[in-house]
């Protein structure tokens, strides 16, 4: 043994002890997918149970399962009809439970089930008796043991129902914040949804529990805890001389692989912690353990874990935001600069910066300065440029970004809707459709028909075509050179053929816009009967 790297053990007792004809909460996920979905409680229907009048109740903050308490919420699940030796879920988003865990039946989906991690729940039946509870009546679950705030509850199995009479020790609880930042890569892999078992196993178990697997652990961890679950196995104690005492079924044998070679290995015996704390950034590991006896022979099968994890590399350069500059406003099509400010340079990595063919790269160089500007130049109009900035072997940095091409176009800007009668406005190349609408109606070019009523000595006479709309479709824009000062006007020439639609008489409708390049509307012009 040449390491000293910590294993935390955590033995599990599982009893045999079976029911029917009945359900059961089996689980609980406090999700962190984008909204907090999809949190989920899991229950299990063991024989045949029909849940017409059946309520899931929902404690908030240890407000109290009582009739009438606050913060109490009640769920029907009488949709779910009657279920046979299946389990149902109920959750706040039956989209991201299938996305997250491929579940797509017997679901109930109500916003209800928003527990962020220190409230209980309550099954009760059509009579209104409890079935099954998880959590402490009139508790807030706040640092107590079955608080799972970011993780999951989950029954151990052989567990029955509690009548409402909880028990923490019939569940096993994953690591506080275990899953943050895992939507859409691990969620369903680290909550063992669909695995309760009316009949606990007897045979021996051994499972990591933390870190998860390929868990990249943030730059900067020196010291790492290793947990892992022990079921139908006792441990034995250490007799003083890192040998077994034999006082229970045998121990565990630990090795570790540290960034691809043996780091030695470690005898693990009950209330034994120790640690990987020599960790560094870039480090991986592989640490693998295994069940064996007092003599220190396999178990038969033989009973053994693996999980594999890393020390993220550090990332020190910082950017900030993105900005754009014509180079010129014309008429014609133009080019644009870019630039990034940073901070967090020559910190010794090197950093391989790229842009699109013809763009230069200029200005400061994160490899060997700590503060300064990279500049982009020889853009595009029309064109957004994407770029990147990454690091060296000694670096995790990565970055995309993205230059948006700016409007490049001086004043006056005179548009004629000189184009082809019966087009489309945005299939012309001075314009663009800021809607996602896919309704048809678009702004269509049509013949002209509008006169100056005014005179060409106080507004210019037509030329061209004109435009006509209504109702739904396009929401075309034209651009030009963003403006921070002076006075901006705008003029058109315009007729209301219809607005017998239009039935609010307080502010009617807008139909015209000045915005910022942000979309941000500075005016809008509108119509009202």
């Amino acid at each position: 043994m040449k390491k000293n790297y910590f294993l935390t053990l955590i033995a599990i007792l599982i009893t045999s002890l079976s029911f029917g004809q009945t359900a059961i909460i089996t689980g609980y996920v406090d999700a962190t997918c984008s909204g907090a979905t999809p949190r989920t409680v899991e229950i299990y229907v063991d024989g045949t149970v029909d849940f017409t009048g059946w309520n899931l109740l929902k404690q908030t903050n240890g407000a109290g399962f009582a009739a009438g308490s606050n913060n109490l919420a009640t769920i029907d699940i009488s949709s779910l009809g009657s279920v046979t030796d299946a389990f149902v879920y109920i959750t706040n988003s039956s989209t991201n439970l299938n996305t997250e865990f491929s579940i797509s039946t017997n679901i109930v989906e109500s916003s209800n089930i928003n527990s962020n991690g220190d409230d209980a729940f309550q099954l009760v039946n059509s009579s209104d008796a409890v079935v099954d509870r998880f959590g402490e009546d009139g508790v807030d679950g706040s640092n107590t043991d079955w608080e799972h705030v970011d993780t999951y509850a989950y029954r151990n199995d052989g567990s029955t129902p509690n009548l409402g009479a909880f028990s923490y020790a019939n569940w096993t609880f994953g690591a506080k914040n275990l899953l943050d930042g895992t939507c859409g890569t691990t969620l369903g892999s680290l909550v063992p949804f669909g695995s309760y078992l009316v009949t606990a196993s007897t045979e021996p178990t051994l499972a990591f529990s933390t870190p998860s697997e390929n868990k990249v652990l943030a730059a900067g961890t020196t010291t790492i805890s290793i947990t892992f679950n022990v079921g139908n196995f006792t441990l034995s104690g250490d007799n003083g001389s890192e040998m077994t005492d034999s006082a229970g079924d045998g121990y565990i044998i630990g090795a570790l692989i540290k960034n691809g070679a043996a780091d030695g290995t470690k005898s693990i015996f009950s209330g034994t912690v120790v640690d990987i704390d020599d960790a560094s950034n870039g480090d991986t590991f592989t640490v693998t353990a295994e069940l064996v006896d007092n003599a220190g022979n396999s178990l038969s099968p033989k009973v053994e874990a693996t999980v594999s994890f890393s020390v993220s590399l550090p990332c020190d350069l910082v950017l900030e935001a993105l900005t754009t500059a014509c180079d010129a406003a014309t008429s014609s099509t133009d080019t644009y600069t870019g630039s990034i400010a940073f901070t967090g340079g020559n910190t010794g990595a090197v950093y391989a910066i790229t842009a699109p063919s013809g763009v230069t790269v200029g200005g400061d160089n994160p490899s060997t300065t700590a503060s300064g500007i990279i500049t982009f130049s020889g853009m595009t109009e029309g064109t957004n440029a994407e770029v990147s900035i990454v690091g060296d072997a000694t670096s995790a940095c990565n970055y995309d970004r993205t230059f948006f091409s700016p409007v490049c176009k001086s004043f006056p800007v005179y548009e004629p809707f000189n184009y082809t009668v019966g087009t489309d406005l945005i299939a012309s190349s001075d314009w663009q459709d800021a809607s996602t609408s896919s309704t048809p109606n678009n702004i269509q070019v049509v013949a002209a028909g509008l006169a100056n009523p005014y005179g060409a000595g106080q507004f210019t006479d037509p030329t061209g075509n004109m435009v006509n709309f209504g109702e739904g479709g396009s929401d075309p824009y034209i651009g030009f050179t963003a403006t921070s000062t002076g006075l901006i006007y705008a003029s058109f020439l315009f007729t209301a053929t219809d607005i017998s639609t239009l039935t609010d008489t307080t502010d009617g409708g807008y139909f015209a816009v000045l915005a910022e390049s942000g979309g941000s509307f500075r005016a809008r012009l509108y119509l009202r009967q």
